[in-house]
């Protein structure tokens, strides 16, 4: 499960609250960060497609990792039918704490 938190502040500044780590019972182990991380939204911020056309999209990693990691993100996306309406494949490499 993943819970992304944010809060506003009165000069409209957002901030983020993620990567918790829930435990169950009294004994609390280092935090594991996942080795990464990918935000996929659009070009707008409301991640709204027009039929037919091509979405404007951008994907965002980042890793907490001190190693370099690498590999090809594959991106489904999919209408309220189920319906396939886009797919590709974003290859990337990010470099230590990147």
């Amino acid at each position: 499960v993943n819970w992304i938190f944010s809060v506003r502040t009165k000069e409209n500044n957002e901030i983020f609250f993620d990567g918790f780590q829930l435990e169950k019972g009294k004994k609390v182990s280092p935090f594991e960060a996942p080795l990464l991380t990918a935000n996929l939204e659009s070009a707008d911020g409301l991640n709204f497609f027009e039929s037919g056309k091509a979405p404007e999209l951008f994907l965002e990693f980042s890793t907490l990792n001190t190693k370099t990691v690498s590999g090809t993100a594959h991106v489904t996306i999919r209408n309220f039918f189920k319906e396939e309406v886009f797919r590709t494949a974003i290859p990337f490499s990010l470099k230590d704490k990147e």
